[in-house]
């Protein structure tokens, strides 16, 4: 059984993973029209865990029927057994009874463990995967407390005959007895092709990883000596692909240093040149950044990384490409900010950039794991055929080339998304749920029909047992043939048992999985085809929808599995209980029956206080699960601001409000238990009270009270199961709600609708008309205002008209219009298939390099579409150099063009050129090099033109955007 719940659990898992990457990158999903991709392939993981939960069923009804078989036999046993005591040993009726009782009692609690043995075999599942990571040694242990501290550190950095392959690739050896010297207090670059081992060097400086042989030394220490939180106390890291946690500006600085002051992150931020954007926002440092940093810019997010670094004060500075997502203004500013910080401070600098590493105290040039050369610039430049000058010339040609067909005009946009959508929830009606699971109605009659003969045995039993009751009272002859015949009944029970509550769980559990599979993917497409403003909502966060996926479609699940089953075996128990009950004595019967009002209002009022307490749990265990849903995915950037305590603090704070409301669930729902067999006793003690009365007035017999009191009693326990199961039934209704909430929300931009037209041919004219916008999630900061075209500094909007092209958002007013229509009125899918989109941070699925290169195709593609494709992006032949080719995962790819070394940038280039030809093309960028375009700031156009007209412009916007970029080399 536990293997099966933890086949299931991985399935699911599985399916996890498919929602946190499709939400995590749901631009990249939607400009590529990829929402139906996602989908299969999500359902393909559901697929495999519903095969998991039929079979889940299967084995936990053939596990009870087993039981229920074994149970009734020893009825059958314990009779014929106690006939035979009392005939041979002279035992009394009375005190075979008490042993039948005693027994009685026992067994039926043991009947009712079926659904508390299905959740112990998930839990079992669970914890052994939890269990198995708890218990794992990791070899680089943050937690370890173990190792030297230097009383002072000067910061020379030694990496001595390093050989190391990457644990996930030990196929790709990195470095094969790679050396490197860095000297306290001086600055050292590290440049050359991508994949050659630059990044690597900052991985093993900061123990991200350890060598396989050699050494790592700091001031002549193995690092591995070192105590790991005092290594990486002492050293900043800024990566290239900036980490930002989903809390506040304030917050994120502050992971950069312990009880740090509003004086000290406020400085920060002016030395990172961060706090000009932050004064702009209303909150100022307590504005949130959205998940992973969405609510900002590229430069922005990597401004607030860099403020960070700062914060920390580190002895040892690490900056792999820091300043790939700044503009030229910032990066201007930024390098004067760096010169400062990196006084007396050993700095290792990962650059593609070569004018930013000009003025390094040394400069090595890494290819393929080795040092090829090394020297500062002005050594190194004089040979013109050596590495370095090689690649100083491949960056400088790469701004020689580029000629960009600038788009003759710009558009607009509007996003109108009212954030104050109507809270209250509405209960949802069973009704509505069963609907979902129409499909199955056949199946459903099934597993009724089933547990309907299940339920009738429990009543039949009764009567069975008032019988063998008045039996063991006969004359020895009569005992002697009747114990035969009942013992041999009871084993019929049993057998029925053994038949019936195996096919009741298996059809139960068909329709019980499919529902979860219908629910998950119906809620999954739903939340696919959401506007791109809905994920900007923290509550609409990767963690929040895989948490909603996962525990209450499960939850759902209670309504129609065990719970539907033994409401309808309950039912059934109370109807052939009351007609074996009326049959015998109807006044006894009556009179007992008047008390059940009273149990159904008991199991009433328990439903109704309890729905007021489930939803808040679940909404604290989706933000629990938020916060480590972001630490896992950043864990580089929480090692190395030795963040984990700090992580880990607040993932318990967040699980101490769900545990405080669990155990007031728990309280409440065991008080409800409790009047559930408080009433249940009082039930048993008015049946005696009315029994002996009826009998000593002569209205009833001693046989006539058994067959009622044991009919009416196995009727209550029915009754009180199906209280017990409040809680359940009342976490699943608020789990329907939360789901009908995504189904019934209707997006502002829909991509699932086929409405809207088509253009026949597109020739691509793009047209701003007079734009205004506002992020739904920041209204007081305007974006545009009457936008024509324009960008400059980070945060200006650039990156605004590329989302509002591909329509992630609409203008508040204005119009945006391609080849004289406005986008609002195409058909969104077949807009959106028009167009392609490479961001500064690109997203690749955790697939094959071929799945990613193909993501988003329509129709049928061959290999040589494939390979075709590749080549024109230059990408084959490193590709084809990959020990697995196109079958190689694509888990660990670098960021774009501004990310690019000089030789990948001049390729990646040259490809570009040649997809742009006979193309609209819009460029965002902050390297000028790459462009000949137009210009904005603040949201409106300063200026358009060809480079060469601008240029001439005497103090112009984009010929100051150009001294800058010449100033800072």
């Amino acid at each position: 059984m536990s293997k099966v719940v933890g086949d299931g659990q991985a399935a699911y898992a599985e399916a996890g993973n498919v929602v946190e990457q499709a939400i995590g990158g749901i631009r990249t999903v939607v400009a590529f029209t990829g929402e139906k991709q996602a989908i299969e392939k999500y359902n393909e993981k559901l697929d495999i865990a519903y095969k998991t939960t039929v079979k889940q069923g299967l084995i936990s009804g053939l596990g009870l029927g087993v039981t229920l078989f074994v149970t009734f036999s020893s009825y059958g046993f314990a009779v014929w057994y106690g006939a035979k005591l009392i005939i041979e040993k002279g035992y009394d009726g009375g005190q075979v009874i008490n042993v039948i009782f005693a027994v009685l009692s026992g067994a039926m609690s043991l009947g009712q463990t079926s659904p508390c043995l299905n959740a112990f075999a998930s839990g079992q599942a669970a914890t052994f995967k939890m269990f198995k990571t708890i218990k794992r040694e990791p070899k680089i242990d943050a937690y370890d407390t173990s190792g030297v501290v230097l009383d002072e550190i000067r910061g020379d950095i030694e990496l001595r005959d390093v050989h190391f392959t990457y644990p996930a690739r030990p196929e790709v050896q990195i470095f094969a007895g790679f050396s490197l010297f860095i000297q306290s207090g001086t600055t050292v670059a590290l440049v050359g092709q991508s994949g050659s081992g630059k990044s690597t060097v900052i991985g093993l400086i900061e123990r991200f990883y350890d060598p396989e042989s050699g050494e790592v030394l700091l001031d002549g220490h193995d690092l591995k000596k070192l105590k790991l939180k005092w290594i990486r106390s002492k050293i900043g890291l800024v990566s290239q692909e900036p980490t930002l946690f989903e809390t506040t500006i304030r917050e994120n600085i502050a992971y950069g240093k312990e009880n740090a002051t509003d004086h000290e992150i406020r400085t920060a931020t002016e030395l990172a040149n961060a706090s000009k954007f932050i004064d702009t926002f209303p909150e100022c440092l307590d504005a949130m950044v959205g998940e992973k940093g969405t609510q900002l810019s590229g430069g922005q997010k990597q401004r607030i990384a860099i403020a960070r670094a700062i914060l920390k004060n580190p002895k040892i500075l690490l900056l792999d490409e820091a300043t790939c997502a700044l503009d030229a203004e910032s990066e201007h500013i930024f390098q004067d900010a760096l010169v400062k910080l990196m006084a007396n401070r050993t700095t290792v600098v990962v650059a593609h950039r070569l004018t930013t590493i000009r003025s390094a105290n040394m400069i090595a040039v890494v290819h393929q794991g080795k040092i090829v050369e090394k020297g500062t610039h002005e050594e190194m430049i004089q040979d013109p055929d050596g590495a370095y000058s090689q690649l100083v010339r491949l960056q400088e040609g790469s701004k020689e080339g580029g000629n960009i067909k600038e788009p003759e005009k710009c558009e607009s946009f509007r996003d109108i998304i009212d954030l104050n959508e109507s809270q209250s929830r509405k209960k949802v009606s069973l009704r509505r749920l069963a609907h979902l699971n129409k499909a199955e109605t056949p199946v459903l009659l099934l597993g009724s029909v089933a547990a309907m003969v299940h339920g009738t045995m429990y009543p039949i039993f009764g009567y069975l047992l008032s019988s063998s009751i008045t039996m063991l009272f006969e004359t020895p002859d009569e005992l002697k043939k009747d114990a035969h015949y009942w013992s041999l009944i009871y084993v019929l029970i049993g057998f029925v048992n053994l038949v019936a509550v195996p096919i009741q769980n298996y059809f139960f559990g068909i329709a019980g999985g499919k529902l979860i599979r219908r629910i998950r993917s119906m809620t999954f497409d739903k939340v696919l085809h959401q506007e791109i403003s809905w994920f900007d909502d923290s509550a609409n966060s990767s963690g929040a929808i895989g948490a909603r996926l996962s525990t209450d479609a499960s939850s759902v699940k209670s309504l129609v599995g065990d719970a539907l089953a033994l409401i309808v075996e309950s039912l059934t128990n109370v109807a052939a209980g009351l007609i074996i009950a009326f049959v015998a004595n109807w006044k006894l019967a009556f009179i007992v029956l008047c008390i059940g009002p009273i149990l159904f209002f008991l199991g009433l009022l328990e439903n109704k206080i309890l729905s007021r307490y489930s939803a808040d749990a679940k909404e604290k265990y989706e933000e629990a699960s938020q916060v480590a849903n972001e630490a896992v995915s950043s864990i580089r950037t929480v090692a190395s601001f030795c963040a984990e305590r700090k992580v880990m603090d607040l993932y318990a704070r967040k699980c101490e409000g769900a545990k405080k409301q669990g155990v007031l669930v728990g309280l409440v729902s065991g008080v409800g238990y409790g009047l559930s067999f408080f009433a249940l006793y009082s039930f048993y003690a008015i049946c005696f009270f009315a029994g002996s009365y009826y009998i000593q007035n002569g209205e009833a017999t001693f046989m006539e009270f058994f067959n009622v009191f044991f009919a009416l009693t196995i009727t209550a326990v029915g009754v009180s199961n199906t209280s017990a199961l409040a809680p359940d039934m009342t976490k699943a209704q608020d789990s329907a709600t939360s789901i009908f909430d995504i189904l019934d929300r209707k997006p502002e931009i829909d991509s699932s609708s086929d409405e809207g037209t088509t253009l026949p041919i597109v020739k691509g004219d793009i047209e701003f008309k007079h734009v205004a916008f506002r992020y739904p999630t920041r209204p007081d900061i305007q974006i545009f205002r009457d936008l024509p075209l324009h960008w400059w500094e980070s945060g200006s909007g650039k990156s605004t008209v590329i989302s509002m092209i591909e329509r992630f958002y609409d203008p508040d007013s204005g119009k945006i219009l391609l080849d004289e229509v406005e986008i609002q009125t195409f058909k969104l899918r077949w807009l959106r298939q028009q167009m392609s989109l490479v961001s500064q941070e690109p997203v690749l699925f955790n697939e094959t390099i071929r799945s990613n290169i193909v993501y988003g195709k329509t129709g049928g593609y061959t290999e040589e579409d494939i390979t075709t494709a590749a080549k024109a992006a230059n990408a084959h032949n490193f590709i084809s150099s990959l020990p697995q080719g196109y079958e190689t995962s694509a888990f660990n790819c670098q960021a774009a063009t501004s990310a690019l070394d000089a030789e990948s940038e001049r390729v990646v280039q040259d490809a570009l050129e040649r997809v742009m030809v006979n193309r609209t093309t819009v460029v965002v960028a902050h390297r000028l090099s790459t462009i000949k375009n137009a210009d904005h700031k603040n949201g409106v156009v300063a200026e358009k033109g060809r480079h060469e007209r601008l240029m001439k412009i005497p103090g112009g916007a984009y010929a100051s955007l150009v001294s800058l970029h010449m100033s800072s080399s």
